[in-house]
């Protein structure tokens, strides 16, 4: 793939360099080296005049991506750090894909756990891609593609299978029981967690690729073909 040369980042393609050469376990002329800044006055509004919930405003596309945007204006992203703005409704999104339900807070989302034997889980778990995160996800995958202007990367959200999402299905202390009392039924419900993975995460690979986005998430480490962290 082409690199896009990024209106706020004119060194890109130098920066993917270093990078592609630090996955290879090489060096160019130096490792990969990224600059975070916590900005404290940036505090997310805790108002949700305009909005039902909290929920909903973390639900409102626009909102999340204008927000983003005004984060990142008169920014320097210097070395290896690049604009990413990624979907993000919370770090159990992934188990919300096969009908969990997540409450929402100011800055993160938790999951509403299933505690019914894991055989009548097994039987309610089902990966759909007309759920309502599912297509939120799409949803603000496309506008943030429509609105980059060339002034940021859009990346992926915080997918991760394997056993966050099945404590995010049972419930980190039931999960651990779980394994004690019904060890079958926790690795049925791992390998459940881990089916469908390939197939959502190349659904938005896909979406990103024709147009022409790098492979990025969370870490921010855009690369030219795969790249997912396993958490």
């Amino acid at each position: 793939m082409d690199i896009m040369i990024l209106k706020t980042k004119p060194d890109a393609a130098k920066s993917f360099e270093r990078i592609s050469a630090w996955l290879g376990h090489e060096i160019i002329d130096s490792v990969p080296v990224q600059f975070h800044r916590q900005d404290m006055t940036n505090k997310i509004d805790k108002s949700i005049s305009g909005w039902d919930s909290l929920k909903a405003r973390w639900f409102d596309s626009e909102y999340q991506v204008n927000r983003f945007i005004k984060s990142i204006l008169d920014r320097e992203f210097l070395a290896e750090s690049f604009p990413v703005f990624w979907p993000n409704l919370g770090p159990d999104i992934f188990a919300a894909l096969y009908g969990l339900e997540l409450e929402y807070a100011e800055e993160t989302s938790y999951a509403i756990h299933n505690n019914d034997p894991i055989s009548d889980l097994l039987k309610k778990l089902e990966l759909c891609k007309e759920n309502l995160y599912f297509k939120k996800l799409e949803e603000m995958t496309a506008l943030a593609l429509e609105m980059s202007d060339e002034r940021y990367f859009v990346g992926y959200s915080d997918f991760h299978p394997g056993f966050d999402t099945v404590a995010a299905w049972r419930n980190p202390e039931t999960v651990s029981l779980d394994i004690l009392m019904d060890p079958e039924g926790v690795k049925q419900l791992l390998k459940k967690s881990t089916d469908d993975f390939q197939s959502v995460f190349d659904h938005f690979h896909n979406i990103l690729r024709k147009h022409n986005q790098p492979s990025v998430n969370w870490m921010e480490v855009p690369t030219k073909g795969k790249f997912h962290v396993p958490s």
